[in-house]
C-alpha cells in the first residue's frame, strides 16, 4: 500500500468508534466502575454489552442495541436518544455536581408515565421527516427530568436505572449492588415508604437524589483515580440512610433544580398541582398503592 492509502486507513481507524478509541480517562472510568469483589483492582475488560455498544458506528444503532437488551431482560424502559448518546460518549459524570444531566435516575421513568410517552412520540416524529432543523436537534437531545409519583413508580425508576448499570458495568459492580439494595429496601419497606409519602410529598425525589448523588461521587472517583483502590466506594454503602428512613429520621437537601420542579405554578393545571403537592389526587394514589401491596 502506498503512503496515501496507509494514511486513509489510519484516518478511518481513528474515526472508528469503540472502547479502545476512547480517551484514557473514559476508559479508566469504565474499568474502575466495572470492578468486582474485592474491588481493589480495575476490571480486566468492559462488559460484553458495553464493548458491543461502544463499537456501533452510529448512535441510533447503539440505542437500538440498548433497547433490545433491556427488552430481552424484561425491562419496560425506553431510553431517550439523548440518554443513549451519553452512554455512547461515556459522559457519566455531571458537569454541574448539583444538576442531574446526561445519565441520571431521573431520566429513567416508568414506561407508562406520561412524560415518557410524550417524549418518544416526539422522537419518532423525527424519523418520518427527511430534514431536521438545528433547533429540532437541540430539542431532541434535551432530556426532561421525571419526578417519581408513588412507591411503585419510584421502585420502577430504580429498577430501570439498575438494568442500565448492570449492562454497562456488570451486575456485580459496586453501582449495581447499591441499586439492588435500594430495590430490595423500597419493596420490603413499602408500608414505611407510603407513610413517608403521606407526610412529605418531596420524600421520593429526595430518596432518588440521594441515590443518584452517591453514584455520581463514586463515578467521579473512578474517573479521576488510576488506582482502583483509591476510588470512593464507601459512599455507596447507604445502609445508614436506609436505617434513617425506617426510623423516621431521614433528611436530604434537594438542589434548586428539583425543588423548582416540585413547586406548582399559576400555569399548572389543578390536577398536576395535586400530583406535586398532595391533595385528593395524592390521597387516591396512596390508596391505590396500598391495594397493590
Amino acid at each position: 500500500m502506498d503512503q496515501n492509502s496507509l494514511r486513509a486507513v489510519e484516518e478511518k481507524e481513528n474515526k472508528d468508534p469503540g472502547f479502545k478509541k476512547l480517551e484514557p480517562h473514559r476508559q479508566q472510568l469504565i474499568m474502575n466502575a466495572s470492578a468486582t469483589h474485592p474491588f481493589d483492582s480495575a476490571a480486566p475488560s468492559p462488559t460484553p454489552f458495553y464493548l458491543e455498544f461502544l463499537a456501533q458506528k452510529q448512535q441510533f444503532k447503539a440505542k437500538e442495541l440498548l433497547c433490545h437488551h433491556l427488552a430481552k431482560n424484561k425491562i419496560l424502559f425506553q431510553p431517550s436518544a439523548a440518554f443513549a448518546s451519553h452512554l455512547y460518549t461515556v459522559d457519566w459524570v455531571w458537569p454541574n455536581p448539583n444538576k442531574p444531566s446526561g445519565i441520571s435516575i431521573f431520566f429513567c421513568p416508568d414506561s407508562a408515565s406520561e412524560s415518557n410517552e410524550n417524549y418518544h412520540s416526539y422522537e419518532k416524529g423525527f424519523v418520518l421527516i427527511e430534514k431536521i432543523e438545528k433547533s429540532d436537534i437541540s430539542k431532541l437531545t434535551k432530556q426532561t427530568i421525571t419526578l417519581p409519583h408513588g412507591n411503585m413508580n419510584t421502585y420502577l425508576m430504580v429498577t430501570n436505572f439498575k438494568a442500565v448499570i448492570e449492562l454497562c458495568f456488570g451486575p456485580e459492580s459496586q453501582s449495581a449492588l447499591c441499586l439492588r439494595s435500594w430495590c430490595e429496601h423500597i419493596f420490603e419497606n413499602r408500608q414505611i415508604y407510603l407513610g413517608w409519602e403521606e407526610s412529605d410529598p418531596t420524600f421520593y425525589p429526595k430518596v432518588l437524589y440521594a441515590i443518584n448523588k452517591s453514584l455520581q461521587i463514586h463515578w467521579k472517583s473512578c474517573y479521576d483515580n488510576s488506582d482502583r483502590g483509591s476510588g470512593n466506594d464507601t459512599i455507596l454503602f447507604m445502609q445508614q440512610i436506609q436505617s434513617d428512613i425506617e426510623s423516621q429520621r431521614f433528611f436530604y437537601q434537594l438542589p434548586k433544580l428539583i425543588l423548582d420542579k416540585l413547586k406548582p405554578t399559576e400555569d399548572t393545571p389543578e390536577k398536576d398541582r395535586h400530583k406535586k403537592g398532595g391533595g385528593q389526587a395524592n390521597k387516591k394514589r396512596l390508596l391505590e398503592d396500598k391495594k397493590i401491596y
